[in-house]
């Protein structure tokens, strides 16, 4: 966040510097703990702790590159609400024994191994909702639900890759752990998922989807290490998406502006939950290669062309 960040306050700076006064407050908030928020020291502390601070309107980050579709239509998303997140433990049971001579069934190593490959060969089912459907007829999508989702994914790999992930519930295995040494077959493996349901669904769903991928023969149970946090939405009837929209059409003629829920989570959510704030991520990506910059987005080595720093101010 520290490209968008820094174009923010540049853009700050020069505006303070023209003297000009707003109609209205202008707030730049800089704030830690980003997207997890695990730790309660970022937005939601800022957002129950100083309502003050809290504004009608947001820009945050979520969208803004750009996309080439394979009709030729030019493509910007803008992020209008996100899935809901949450981490979750399991716990995988089985029999403790010295590796030397290990019991093979009874073994809670092979078994999460087993829970960690049924995980990830295991789809959810997909629900296509109102503000899903109102993304792909943004673009050009026509006729039934599933007719547009094979469209979509045929026109772009992000939108291939987006929209599954905009449409399905997500539990991802991230981590694994044992205590043991390495001489003992452990009773109890531990297994770390990212989870993003849709705003519908909630801890029962969850639940339910891990029942169906782990199936029968494994001793297993689930812990949500935070509560399930997100799925608010902000319309786009609002002065604010019609800025962003006029901004596009004068900055990139013939573009269409793509609202979306993302398939991750922002800081928009606390601020929508809080005050109803009309929270839209869009940062402008437009000659960074939209490949390289979701690629590099968590990674050791994040980057982004001068130019699109100076078109985000």
């Amino acid at each position: 966040m520290k490209n968008e960040l820094a174009a923010r306050v540049a853009a700050f700076a020069a505006f303070a510097g023209e003297g000009v006064k707003p109609k209205g407050d202008l707030v730049l908030i800089a704030e830690a703990d980003e997207e997890r928020n695990v730790s309660d020291v970022g937005m939601s502390w800022l957002a129950r702790e100083r309502p003050d601070l809290l504004c009608d309107f947001a820009i945050n980050e979520g969208g803004g590159f750009l996309l080439e579709l394979a009709d030729g239509a030019t493509v910007v998303p803008i992020s209008i609400g996100e899935k809901k997140v949450t981490s979750i433990r399991l716990r995988v049971r089985g029999t403790s024994a010295h590796a030397s001579v290990p019991d093979r069934e009874e073994n809670a190593v092979r078994d999460a191994a087993r829970v960690i490959d049924r995980l990830y060969g295991h789809e959810a089912p997909v629900f296509v909702s109102d503000s899903v459907r109102e993304s792909l007829r943004s673009i050009g999508a026509s006729g039934s639900d599933s007719e547009m989702l094979e469209w979509a994914a045929r026109q772009h790999p992000v939108l291939a890759r987006m929209i599954p992930a905009m449409t399905r519930m997500s539990v991802t295995p991230t981590g694994l752990r044992t205590s043991e040494p390495a001489n003992v077959v452990p009773p109890v493996v531990e297994i770390t998922c990212d989870c993003r349901t849709l705003p519908h669904q909630g801890e029962a769903d969850v639940r339910e989807h891990i029942e169906s991928a782990i199936g029968s023969g494994i001793e297993w149970e689930m812990e949500l290490l935070e509560p399930l946090e997100g799925g608010f939405e902000s319309s786009t009837d609002t002065s604010l998406f019609r800025i962003c929209r006029q901004y596009l059409e004068r900055r990139l003629p013939g573009a269409v502006l793509m609202p979306m829920i993302t398939a991750g989570f922002t800081d928009s959510h606390w601020v929508r939950q809080a005050r109803g704030t009309a929270a839209y991520g869009f940062a402008p990506v437009f000659d960074t290669s939209v490949e390289e910059y979701l690629r590099s987005m968590h990674g050791a080595d994040e980057k982004l062309r001068v130019s699109d720093l100076e078109e985000m101010a």
